[in-house]
Protein backbone atom coordinates (compact mmCIF):
# COMPACT_ATOMS: atom_id res chain seq x y z
CA UNK A 1 0.00 0.00 0.00
CA UNK A 2 1.01 3.38 -1.02
CA UNK A 3 1.97 6.47 1.93
CA UNK A 4 -0.31 8.85 2.33
CA UNK A 5 1.24 11.93 2.37
CA UNK A 6 -1.10 13.31 4.77
CA UNK A 7 -1.06 10.77 7.27
CA UNK A 8 0.93 12.52 9.70
CA UNK A 9 -1.08 15.52 9.23
CA UNK A 10 -3.85 14.55 11.89
CA UNK A 11 -1.26 14.25 14.73
CA UNK A 12 -0.01 17.83 14.17
CA UNK A 13 -3.14 18.86 14.60
CA UNK A 14 -3.97 16.85 17.59
CA UNK A 15 -0.67 18.03 19.07
CA UNK A 16 -1.41 21.51 18.80
CA UNK A 17 -4.92 20.93 20.43
CA UNK A 18 -4.39 18.12 22.72
CA UNK A 19 -0.96 18.13 23.54
CA UNK A 20 1.69 15.74 22.10
CA UNK A 21 0.54 12.18 21.27
CA UNK A 22 2.81 9.17 20.32
CA UNK A 23 -0.52 7.60 18.91
CA UNK A 24 -2.79 7.87 16.03
CA UNK A 25 -5.20 10.38 15.77
CA UNK A 26 -8.69 9.67 14.24
CA UNK A 27 -11.68 12.50 13.17
CA UNK A 28 -15.65 12.32 13.71
CA UNK A 29 -17.85 14.08 11.16
CA UNK A 30 -21.27 13.70 10.15
CA UNK A 31 -21.99 12.44 6.91
CA UNK A 32 -23.55 15.24 6.33
CA UNK A 33 -20.86 17.83 8.18
CA UNK A 34 -19.55 20.63 6.37
CA UNK A 35 -16.15 19.73 6.47
CA UNK A 36 -16.16 16.14 5.83
CA UNK A 37 -15.65 16.35 2.40
CA UNK A 38 -12.28 18.28 3.14
CA UNK A 39 -11.37 15.91 6.07
CA UNK A 40 -11.73 12.79 4.34
CA UNK A 41 -8.92 14.45 1.33
CA UNK A 42 -6.85 15.26 3.93
CA UNK A 43 -6.81 12.87 6.69
CA UNK A 44 -7.08 9.91 4.13
CA UNK A 45 -5.99 5.76 4.95
CA UNK A 46 -2.74 5.99 6.77
CA UNK A 47 0.63 4.26 6.31
CA UNK A 48 -0.94 0.64 8.53
CA UNK A 49 -4.24 0.98 5.92
CA UNK A 50 -6.72 2.25 8.73
CA UNK A 51 -9.06 5.08 7.87
CA UNK A 52 -8.93 8.62 9.51
CA UNK A 53 -12.27 9.91 9.89
CA UNK A 54 -15.91 8.50 10.78
CA UNK A 55 -19.07 9.08 10.98
CA UNK A 56 -19.72 7.92 14.80
CA UNK A 57 -17.20 8.20 18.00
CA UNK A 58 -17.47 4.48 18.39
CA UNK A 59 -16.39 3.50 15.01
CA UNK A 60 -13.00 5.56 15.66
CA UNK A 61 -12.84 4.10 18.67
CA UNK A 62 -13.01 1.13 17.59
CA UNK A 63 -9.89 1.85 15.46
CA UNK A 64 -8.19 2.74 18.85
CA UNK A 65 -5.38 0.51 20.44
CA UNK A 66 -5.20 0.34 24.12
CA UNK A 67 -2.46 2.44 26.16
CA UNK A 68 -0.87 3.30 22.48
CA UNK A 69 -2.03 7.62 23.36
CA UNK A 70 -4.77 7.68 20.14
CA UNK A 71 -6.60 10.91 20.07
CA UNK A 72 -10.31 11.37 18.76
CA UNK A 73 -11.35 14.64 17.62
CA UNK A 74 -14.76 15.49 16.77
CA UNK A 75 -16.04 18.09 14.66
CA UNK A 76 -17.31 21.06 16.19
CA UNK A 77 -20.80 20.70 14.06
CA UNK A 78 -21.14 16.84 15.06
CA UNK A 79 -23.45 17.52 17.59
CA UNK A 80 -24.01 13.62 19.04
CA UNK A 81 -22.72 13.24 22.66
CA UNK A 82 -20.64 10.44 23.42
CA UNK A 83 -22.64 7.39 25.04
CA UNK A 84 -21.69 5.50 28.28
CA UNK A 85 -20.46 2.50 26.05
CA UNK A 86 -18.13 5.29 24.22
CA UNK A 87 -16.79 7.14 27.44
CA UNK A 88 -16.21 3.55 28.58
CA UNK A 89 -14.58 2.26 25.67
CA UNK A 90 -12.46 5.63 25.85
CA UNK A 91 -11.76 5.67 29.22
CA UNK A 92 -10.37 1.65 29.12
CA UNK A 93 -8.30 2.33 25.62
CA UNK A 94 -6.93 5.75 27.37
CA UNK A 95 -8.07 7.23 24.47
CA UNK A 96 -8.63 11.16 24.81
CA UNK A 97 -11.77 12.44 23.16
CA UNK A 98 -11.16 16.16 21.96
CA UNK A 99 -14.39 17.93 20.74
CA UNK A 100 -12.39 21.03 18.90
CA UNK A 101 -12.60 22.28 15.56
CA UNK A 102 -9.82 25.58 15.57
CA UNK A 103 -10.01 25.86 19.13
CA UNK A 104 -13.75 25.81 19.49
CA UNK A 105 -15.92 23.63 21.28
CA UNK A 106 -18.70 21.77 19.97
CA UNK A 107 -22.61 22.07 21.28
CA UNK A 108 -24.44 18.93 21.61
CA UNK A 109 -28.22 18.30 21.53
CA UNK A 110 -29.53 15.13 24.12
CA UNK A 111 -33.36 14.40 23.55
CA UNK A 112 -35.20 12.59 26.22
CA UNK A 113 -38.31 11.08 25.35
CA UNK A 114 -41.67 12.18 25.92
CA UNK A 115 -42.78 12.05 29.36
CA UNK A 116 -45.78 12.53 31.55
CA UNK A 117 -45.99 15.88 33.62
CA UNK A 118 -45.06 14.23 37.27
CA UNK A 119 -47.59 14.75 39.72
CA UNK A 120 -47.47 17.78 41.91
CA UNK A 121 -43.72 16.82 42.34
CA UNK A 122 -40.51 17.21 40.77
CA UNK A 123 -39.36 14.66 38.15
CA UNK A 124 -35.31 14.80 36.72
CA UNK A 125 -35.60 15.26 32.79
CA UNK A 126 -31.59 15.21 32.49
CA UNK A 127 -28.79 14.14 34.55
CA UNK A 128 -25.31 15.82 34.61
CA UNK A 129 -21.81 14.74 34.10
CA UNK A 130 -19.02 16.84 34.89
CA UNK A 131 -19.74 20.93 34.24
CA UNK A 132 -21.63 21.75 31.17
CA UNK A 133 -22.76 25.01 29.74
CA UNK A 134 -26.35 24.62 29.15
CA UNK A 135 -27.23 27.18 25.72
CA UNK A 136 -30.96 26.16 25.75
CA UNK A 137 -33.58 23.75 26.91
CA UNK A 138 -37.10 23.19 25.31
CA UNK A 139 -39.75 21.38 25.97
CA UNK A 140 -42.61 19.87 22.88
CA UNK A 141 -45.82 19.66 24.50
CA UNK A 142 -46.80 16.41 22.65
CA UNK A 143 -50.00 15.47 24.78
CA UNK A 144 -51.92 18.36 25.38
CA UNK A 145 -51.93 19.72 29.22
CA UNK A 146 -55.46 19.17 31.03
CA UNK A 147 -57.35 22.36 31.40
CA UNK A 148 -56.78 22.85 35.37
CA UNK A 149 -54.35 25.52 37.03
CA UNK A 150 -50.84 23.88 37.23
CA UNK A 151 -47.53 25.91 37.62
CA UNK A 152 -44.26 24.30 35.54
CA UNK A 153 -40.91 25.82 36.83
CA UNK A 154 -37.15 24.22 35.58
CA UNK A 155 -34.68 23.64 38.46
CA UNK A 156 -30.99 22.06 38.80
CA UNK A 157 -29.68 19.90 41.82
CA UNK A 158 -26.15 19.91 42.59
CA UNK A 159 -24.38 18.76 45.99
CA UNK A 160 -28.27 18.09 47.25
CA UNK A 161 -28.73 22.09 46.51
CA UNK A 162 -31.84 23.01 44.37
CA UNK A 163 -31.57 26.31 42.16
CA UNK A 164 -34.64 27.26 40.35
CA UNK A 165 -33.35 28.15 36.79
CA UNK A 166 -36.82 29.56 35.88
CA UNK A 167 -39.58 30.83 37.68
CA UNK A 168 -43.93 29.12 37.68
CA UNK A 169 -45.82 29.59 34.48
CA UNK A 170 -48.66 28.36 33.83
CA UNK A 171 -49.33 25.54 31.56
CA UNK A 172 -53.06 25.02 31.97
CA UNK A 173 -54.06 23.99 28.55
CA UNK A 174 -51.01 23.95 26.86
CA UNK A 175 -51.77 22.84 23.31
CA UNK A 176 -49.52 19.94 21.33
CA UNK A 177 -46.45 20.97 20.00
CA UNK A 178 -46.41 23.99 22.21
CA UNK A 179 -42.56 25.14 23.10
CA UNK A 180 -41.60 25.39 26.42
CA UNK A 181 -38.28 26.93 26.94
CA UNK A 182 -35.85 29.82 29.58
CA UNK A 183 -34.19 32.81 29.10
CA UNK A 184 -31.32 31.84 31.67
CA UNK A 185 -32.40 34.51 34.05
CA UNK A 186 -33.85 32.56 37.46
CA UNK A 187 -36.01 34.91 37.74
CA UNK A 188 -38.17 34.60 34.66
CA UNK A 189 -40.60 32.60 34.09
CA UNK A 190 -40.66 29.71 31.58
CA UNK A 191 -41.77 30.60 28.39
CA UNK A 192 -44.47 28.53 26.65
CA UNK A 193 -44.61 29.48 22.61
CA UNK A 194 -47.85 27.97 21.31
CA UNK A 195 -47.12 26.01 18.59
CA UNK A 196 -44.38 28.42 17.33
CA UNK A 197 -40.59 28.43 16.94
CA UNK A 198 -38.92 29.06 20.14
CA UNK A 199 -35.58 31.27 20.11
CA UNK A 200 -32.88 28.62 19.60
CA UNK A 201 -30.59 29.96 22.53
CA UNK A 202 -31.27 31.33 25.85
CA UNK A 203 -30.26 35.13 26.19
CA UNK A 204 -28.15 34.07 29.03
CA UNK A 205 -26.57 30.91 28.83
CA UNK A 206 -25.87 28.75 32.18
CA UNK A 207 -22.87 26.88 34.00
CA UNK A 208 -24.10 23.54 35.25
CA UNK A 209 -22.25 21.35 37.24
CA UNK A 210 -22.56 17.67 37.97
CA UNK A 211 -26.27 16.33 38.64
CA UNK A 212 -29.14 16.80 38.12
CA UNK A 213 -31.97 18.85 36.21
CA UNK A 214 -35.92 18.81 36.89
CA UNK A 215 -39.09 20.03 36.52
CA UNK A 216 -42.05 20.72 39.03
CA UNK A 217 -45.47 21.57 39.08
CA UNK A 218 -47.98 22.42 41.40
CA UNK A 219 -50.57 20.48 40.37
CA UNK A 220 -51.54 16.95 38.85
CA UNK A 221 -52.30 17.15 35.66
CA UNK A 222 -52.37 14.88 32.31
CA UNK A 223 -49.99 15.72 29.51
CA UNK A 224 -46.54 14.98 28.16
CA UNK A 225 -43.55 16.85 27.50
CA UNK A 226 -40.55 16.05 25.31
CA UNK A 227 -37.36 17.98 26.71
CA UNK A 228 -34.33 18.66 24.73
CA UNK A 229 -31.02 20.85 25.69
CA UNK A 230 -27.97 22.15 23.78
CA UNK A 231 -25.37 22.24 25.56
CA UNK A 232 -21.24 22.37 25.66
CA UNK A 233 -19.27 20.46 28.02
CA UNK A 234 -16.13 22.11 29.95
CA UNK A 235 -14.67 19.63 31.27
CA UNK A 236 -13.41 16.62 29.62
CA UNK A 237 -15.86 13.78 29.87
CA UNK A 238 -18.73 16.52 30.78
CA UNK A 239 -21.90 15.37 28.74
CA UNK A 240 -26.00 15.79 29.45
CA UNK A 241 -27.96 12.73 29.30
CA UNK A 242 -31.90 11.79 29.25
CA UNK A 243 -33.41 11.08 32.44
Amino acid sequence: MSYNINAGYGAVVANNVTGKTAGKTFYVSATSGKNIEFMQDVFGTDYDGLGRVYSTIALALAQCVTGRGDVVVVASDFTTAPTDAELTSAGTKGVKITVSNQGSVSEFVEMGASKALPATTTGDIFTVTGVVEVIAIIGVVTTVVQTQACNLKLSTVSNSATTDISADLNITGAAAQSRMSITGTFANATINTAKGVPVARQATSLIVQEGTIIATTSATNTGNIRWSVRYKPLQEGSRIVAA
